[in-house]
């Protein structure tokens, strides 16, 4: 990761535009996040979210070193409002949630897309792009299920890392976005009516 040799398909698609806003979703240790925010432009807004106590220590240290004041870090994970169930594996970027209480499973805090977008628009962001990432371990869909109004309304660029890439490309053709695959596991997908977004 340090050589910036990790997902190379995927930084290429992370915005650093003025005005731009990034989310995080399954933010591990900030690999993503420490990348945006090094790049990020004036008026820029980065969300990173993730559940993980171990991966929020070293996420939370890694944007103190950058240094960027503009990163708002949701200690918990993405889905349906309320909480979800983390399966915390021995290596973290293994994780997966689940709404089902299973044992060894540890209770966070969960925010779903639509929620997010009701909270940026009460912070009066006001956004030229907006790229959302998800990396969760075949959370993916359970995300998206619970944020259809959060693409109708802003339009975010979705890059992906799919389990079920078949169901997620119907599902996000359905919502008008076209797709690419970006090689192992990933996917980006653009709105085909962008300038409609609202917030």
């Amino acid at each position: 990761m340090a050589l910036g040799l990790w997902e190379p398909r995927v930084r290429q698609n992370l915005c650093s535009s003025e005005n731009a806003c990034f989310i995080d979703v399954g933010a591990h240790i900030g690999y993503h996040t420490v990348y945006v925010a090094k790049r990020m432009k004036k008026n820029g807004l980065i969300i990173a979210i993730e559940p993980d106590k171990r991966n929020q220590e070293i996420l939370c240290r890694n944007i103190s070193a950058v240094g960027n004041s503009h990163i708002i870090v949701f200690k918990g994970a993405c889905g349906p409002n309320g909480f979800l169930y983390l399966k915390a594996k021995t290596n973290p970027l293994l994780n997966e949630t689940t709404a089902k209480e299973l044992k060894d499973c540890i209770k966070v805090s969960s925010i779903n897309l639509d929620h997010l977008a009701n909270k940026l628009a009460s912070m009066g962001g006001s956004f030229n792009s907006i790229i959302l990432k998800i990396d969760v371990e075949g959370g993916e869909m359970e995300i998206i299920r619970h944020g259809l109004e959060f693409f109708k309304k802003l339009k975010p660029v979705l890059i992906v890392e799919a389990s079920k890439p078949r169901e997620l490309i119907k599902t996000m053709l359905s919502q008008g976005y076209s797709s690419e695959d970006l090689g192992k596991s990933y996917f980006i997908f653009k709105p085909n009516d962008p300038n409609k977004a609202s917030i």
